[in-house]
């Protein structure tokens, strides 16, 4: 006959907490973290503050995440709360994209890969930094926009595509040993996915606005 389990008023007071530990403690402490982990999940997405500039960066040379942070706190500094929300959040998505990975960096390279495909098909990032490689393969895609795109082609020519070193960019400056070779570049307006949509057209003219703040000696 198996032993009789009791009920918590069953059990005499002085034994409860180890009733409690015996039977209850794995799965109040698996609940606890499932909570936490929900927390966390949800704090992260669904109740992050959606930022006001996106920035996709993608190199075929790695360049550490530590001066993407600089980047992100140097642009940051920039007047650009355009949900007036008291500050700046700038989001870079960052995407390494080596042609020539080793087979022991094969699943990387592939995983990079996959990221890279879906934050283009998201047209989630308006600005993008790109160095040589990646821009011959952005422009290859009709993703890099040309100046056409700017308020009076900011006194470039408008079929002129948009590549700008940011060495040149005042914003870029204070950020300690970028790599050279890298450039600030649009996706096209027609590329953005939009259709009616007035939200996302907002925040293309925001990103307008970022690259023209930018740009500003």
């Amino acid at each position: 006959m198996a032993d009789h389990k009791y009920k918590p008023s069953e059990v005499p007071k002085g034994e409860r907490w180890q009733y409690f530990l015996d039977y209850y403690k794995t799965p109040v402490i698996v609940g606890v973290v499932g909570i936490f982990l929900l927390i966390s999940f949800l704090k992260s997405t669904v109740l992050a503050p959606e930022p006001d500039v996106s920035i996709l960066a993608s190199t075929s040379e790695f360049v550490h995440y530590d001066k993407w942070t600089s980047v992100q706190e140097s642009i940051s500094a920039l007047p650009l709360d355009y949900d007036e929300d008291g500050e700046t959040l700038v989001e870079i998505e960052y995407v390494q994209l080596d042609a020539d990975a080793k087979p022991e960096e094969i699943e990387v390279h592939r995983s990079n890969q996959a990221k890279l495909i879906a934050l283009l098909e998201s047209a989630h990032c308006a600005l993008q930094i790109l160095d040589e490689e990646m821009f011959a393969y952005f422009y290859e895609q009709g993703l890099v926009a040309t100046y056409g795109e700017l308020p009076d082609a900011m006194g470039r020519e408008a079929d002129e595509v948009i590549k700008i070193p940011l060495s040149e960019i005042n914003a870029f400056s204070s950020v300690p040993e970028l790599p050279e070779g890298l450039y600030m570049t649009l996706r096209p307006r027609d590329a953005m996915h939009m259709g009616d949509n007035k939200k996302k057209q907002a925040k293309y003219d925001h990103q307008l606005d970022t690259l023209m703040a930018l740009l500003i000696p």
